[in-house]
């Protein structure tokens, strides 16, 4: 069997244990008790349906990272600490009103930006990059992100 195949047969496997797993549990850090259903498009995670709608950005965001591979789960889980990271040096920089250091830490910025979105439409539908899309410009509105890129790009 070729080792690609492998990787799907592997990731179905995951995928199908994780959905057993959490539809037989339900969520631990949630005050109340609720009923996630999970679509999946392919390859592609798709959104998650919850009966209580009104959900934190920090939560949205979480929820669907839980749903990663561990090791794709911690480098997105790195990219997002790197935008935190950045947050005072685009404060300091923007009210200083420093155009060239504006521009170094706003192409920083885009660089790990960029990575978080082409994990998004890697493992996401884009309904879903579309949440986690205006989850982060909630929570990261100080740094201005791009626009929303066009179905099927990062």
């Amino acid at each position: 069997m070729p080792p690609v195949r492998n990787f799907k047969i592997s990731r179905s496997l995951r995928i199908k244990v994780f959905l057993l797993a959490s539809l037989s549990s339900f969520s631990a850090w949630s005050a109340e008790a609720e009923l996630t259903l999970l679509s999946i498009e392919g390859n592609l995670i798709g959104k998650i349906e919850t009966l209580d709608p009104p959900i934190q950005t920090e939560q949205l965001i979480h929820s669907y990272y839980l749903l990663l591979p561990d090791a794709l789960r911690t480098e997105v889980q790195s990219l997002r600490r790197q935008l935190i990271d950045l947050i005072p040096f685009y404060e300091v920089a923007f009210t200083a009103a420093d155009s060239a250091e504006i521009t170094e830490v706003k192409s920083d910025i885009d660089v790990v930006w960029a990575k978080i979105r082409t994990v998004h439409a890697q493992n996401f539908t884009p309904e879903v990059s579309a949440l986690l899309k205006a989850a982060y410009d909630s929570a990261f509105s100080s740094l201005r992100l791009g626009p929303t890129p066009a179905p099927g790009k990062p």
